[in-house]
Order: structure tokens, then C-alpha cells, then sequence
């Protein structure tokens, strides 16, 4: 799964306004998105012509799913104050959310114009560009990410060169940069388990399988009883042939659809590439091919399924 980097301004009219605006920053940062945004709105129909209420609306809705909602409160923004940099944010991870990757570069394109020393807009441009299947332009703009930003406040951008990097097939820069995110942030929790989950990849990928068999046993040992999800320690138990690939097609089975869908993409992504590990390049094709049935076209797991799939077709560009 990948991150992304949103944009959030204080209010700078009247004193009423700015308190509905902080208020709904402090709902958002909590997690109470229709809370944040009847804030927002109150904000708004103070009719202060402050951009701000606009630009953190947008940013609540993406959060919400409400791709074209954000789309139209960041345009709104935009007309208020055609500056903000911000906006243009919002507006291009809501674009690249909603599937329209070329809008989203763009928007991301005029806000680095605007403010080149932002992170965030780099970082969605990257997205999009990884999306869109321009692997060297996403570790342009993921590279530019880890200059800019400092660590580690953050680690994604190295995760997300990692993965790049994987779907490149350069398999040394992508460990290299995966052992990176994690030395920066060696906390064990959900985010972090993957990125163990990628050191596995990208090492058994080298021909050092192994070894990071090895290494990947230690760390579920250590993780256990350390509130690791059901889902997640399966999946690195069948990485490291612990558990059958049945038995892992059917663990992935879950009755909220969306999260079915999640996991189905993960699970098809490691078996195929088990597959292919092993020689199988019928199999692992068609599982990839699966992985991109699901349409969880946010998941590191499905660009990574549509990268194997260009390099066994052939297709390396």
C-alpha cells in the first residue's frame, strides 16, 4: 500500500471563522472527518473569502472517499487564491484517487512551480507517475522527496523508492532502500511489517532466499505475541513456506468486501511471485493478472503485479 502527503492551512480571517477552522483540523486529526468538515463548512458559509475552509474540506473528503467533492472545494480554493499551493495538492491526490493520473501530475506540477521546497507534492506526483507506469520519473520525484524531507520524520518516500525500485527490477537499490526506511524507523507495527515483507522480496529475488527466510522467521518470532494482524502474520508465514498457498488463498476470504479485495491483491502478488521464483511463469502470470482483477489500484501490490507482468510479456519500458 502506498502513502500520501495532504495539504491543511489555518484560517486567516475573522476570529469565528478561524476557530471553526481549528476545530475542524483538530476533528480531522482525530479521525472525525464528518465532524471536520461541518466545521469547514460553518467556516465557509461565513463567506470570508478565505481559501483556507475550502483547501481543508477538500483534504477531509479525499480522506472520506469523496474524490469529486475535493476536487470541487479545491478548485474553489484555487479561484479564491490562485497561489495556494496547497490546493493544487489536494486537487492532484484527489485526481490521482479517482484515476485521472495526467490531472493529477499536473496539479502536482503547479504546486512544486509554486513552493519547490514542499515534499508533498513531489511525493504525489510520484504516486501518479508510478501509477501511470513511469518508473524512472516516480524515483525522480520519490528521490527529491528524501532530500527535502527530513528523517525520520518520515519514511514512506524510501519505502515507495523501494518498491520503484523493485518494479524496475533493481532489486539491490530496492533492499537497500527498504533496510534505510527501516533502519530510519525500526518500530514494529502493521506499516512496518510489509516493509520485512519487501526485504523478503527483494532479497529471494537475488538468489538469497535463504537467508531471507532466515531473517523473516526471526522477526514473526519476535513479533507473535506483539499484536501482529491474523492477515499479516499468514502472509509472512507463507513467504517463508510455513503456510500452504491453499490455505493462504483462503485466509485472504473476509466478509467486508473491500478488505477481501485488499488481501486477495496481496496474497495473488506474494503467490505469483513465489511462482515465478520457482520457475513457474504460467502461474505466476496469471496470478498477477489477478491481483490486477481486484482493481486495488492504490496497492504497492498491484502496480508491483502490472510491472511483472510488463517484464514477463517483454514489455520493459
Amino acid at each position: 500500500m502506498t502513502g500520501l502527503l495532504l495539504a491543511l492551512a489555518a484560517a486567516s480571517c475573522s476570529n469565528k471563522e478561524a476557530d471553526y477552522s481549528d476545530g475542524g483540523l483538530a476533528k480531522q486529526e482525530k479521525g472525525d472527518l464528518d465532524g471536520a468538515i461541518a466545521d469547514y463548512t460553518k467556516a465557509i458559509e461565513m463567506k470570508t473569502g478565505d481559501s483556507a475552509p475550502y483547501m481543508n474540506r477538500a483534504s477531509a473528503k479525499i480522506l472520506k472517499g469523496d474524490y469529486d467533492g475535493a476536487i470541487a472545494d479545491s478548485a474553489k480554493a484555487i479561484e479564491l487564491d490562485p497561489r495556494e499551493e496547497g490546493a493544487y495538492n489536494n486537487r492532484g491526490v484527489a485526481r490521482k484517487d479517482k484515476g485521472d493520473l495526467e490531472g493529477a501530475i499536473a496539479d502536482s506540477t503547479i504546486a512544486i512551480a509554486l513552493q519547490a521546497d514542499d515534499p508533498k507534492p513531489y511525493l504525489n506526483r510520484g504516486l501518479a507517475k508510478q501509477f501511470k507506469g513511469d518508473l524512472a520519473g516516480a524515483i525522480a520525484d520519490f528521490t527529491k522527496v528524501t532530500q527535502l524531507q527530513p528523517q525520520p520524520d518520515d519514511t514512506g518516500a524510501f519505502v515507495s523508492l523501494g518498491c520503484v525500485y523493485y518494479e524496475s527490477h533493481d532489486f539491490a537499490n530496492a533492499l537497500n532502500h527498504f533496510r534505510i526506511a527501516l533502519l530510519l524507523d525500526p518500530t514494529n507495527d502493521f506499516e512496518h511489517d510489509y516493509d520485512h515483507f519487501r526485504v523478503w522480496l527483494s532479497q529471494a529475488r537475488m538468489g538469497e532466499a535463504e537467508a531471507a527466510t532466515t531473517e523473516l522467521q526471526e522477526y514473526l518470532a519476535g513479533r507473535a505475541n506483539g499484536g501482529m494482524e491474523d492477515w499479516v502474520l499468514k502472509t509472512g508465514r507463507f513467504l517463508t513456506g510455513q503456510l500452504a498457498e491453499a490455505e493462504f488463498f483462503a485466509a485472504a476470504k473476509n466478509a467486508d468486501p473491500k478488505k477481501e479485495a485488499g488481501q486477495l491483491c496481496e496474497a495473488y502478488f506474494y503467490a505469483g511471485t513465489k511462482r515465478l521464483l520457482a520457475g513457474d511463469k504460467a502461474a505466476a502470470a496469471d496470478y498477477f493478472q489477478k491481483a490486477i482483477a481486484t482493481n486495488m489500484k492504490d496497492y504497492t501490490e498491484y502496480t508491483g503485479a502490472l510491472a511483472e507482468l510488463k517484464f514477463l510479456k517483454g514489455e520493459t519500458k
